[in-house]
């Protein structure tokens, strides 16, 4: 069970991180008419 709810905290922190890295590509594309990937 412990390795189970550090799953979940990891699973959670890495989702964050994934939101924020698609929230400032989405301005990178706004901001530049060319697609960037990161």
């Amino acid at each position: 069970m412990i390795g189970f709810s550090f799953s979940c905290k990891t699973a959670r922190l890495i989702r964050n991180q994934c939101d924020k890295c698609d929230e400032f590509r989405q301005s990178v594309d706004i901001n530049n008419k060319d697609k960037v990937h990161l």
